[in-house]
């Protein structure tokens, strides 16, 4: 082994790097009738990495569930739904104290305007904002 080659400064040149970051995580919230995230964030553990996306079956279930989201450092919290549904919550998350840089973090409604119509394509427009996001597009 040539100890004095490993032991010199680095050589001019070219270098490639490339980070190393843990996997995303989605984490959907009411899809479906038979749900507990309730107390789901008690025992997840949510990330920098995770990407929530909540899409329950009411505003008061949203609203519970933006509430914890909120308290997480999630990369990403989106929310489907109206922006009628989307003030009205937010109205009520900051008469409880949560303020316009907490609920700006929100992607309210989440999705991408791409005319989606089908439950698969609400999908599509979802997760291609989620991807803008990780690339840290606008």
């Amino acid at each position: 082994m040539d100890t004095q080659r490993f032991g010199s400064a680095p050589r001019a040149g070219a270098y490639f790097l490339a980070p190393i970051l843990p996997d995303p995580e989605l984490l959907v919230f009411g899809a479906g009738y038979i749900s507990t995230f309730e107390a789901a964030f008690e025992t997840l553990g949510v990330s920098s990495s995770a990407y929530i996306v909540i899409v329950t079956r009411g505003h008061a279930f949203d609203q519970r569930v933006l509430e914890q989201a909120l308290g997480t450092p999630a990369a990403c919290t989106g929310m489907l739904g109206s922006a009628a549904k989307r003030d009205k919550i937010f109205a009520a998350l900051t008469a409880q104290g949560f303020t316009d840089q907490d609920l700006g973090r929100v992607h309210a409604p989440i999705g991408l305007p791409i005319g989606a119509e089908t439950p698969a394509e609400i999908a599509v427009s979802i997760v291609g904002e989620l991807i803008r996001v990780r690339a840290g597009r606008p």
